[in-house]
């Protein structure tokens, strides 16, 4: 099985059993037809980068950026990302966790 082939096993088996909703499983099953998975793969590698467990950067002229060490080990997708305000400075957290700010 290729990749492409994964990922449409994958989000054929996340639709049909993550989705609480009116539609049945041929009406999913013909939705997710439509869906061109190639281009999909290829945006995900497009996208995919390395992720740290946290990234800290500031625009302040003392200030340091810094980045721990790699989460993974190997490129991945970012899936959280939020900026934290806090007059006058602003705090941008990049990471997994709740980030509520």
């Amino acid at each position: 099985m290729n990749q492409t082939d994964e990922l449409r096993q994958a989000i054929t088996d996340l639709f049909l059993t993550g989705t609480d909703n009116d539609h049945d499983e041929d009406e999913l099953l013909d939705l997710l037809e439509e869906v061109d998975f190639d281009a999909v793969r290829q945006a995900l590698v497009t996208e995919s980068r390395r992720i740290f467990e946290f990234e800290v950067a500031s625009q302040a002229d003392d200030a340091m950026n810094y980045r721990s060490c790699d989460l993974f080990g190997m490129n991945a997708l970012l899936l959280e990302r939020c900026v934290v305000r806090r007059n006058p400075n602003v705090y941008e957290f990049t990471g997994y966790s709740d980030c509520r700010g």
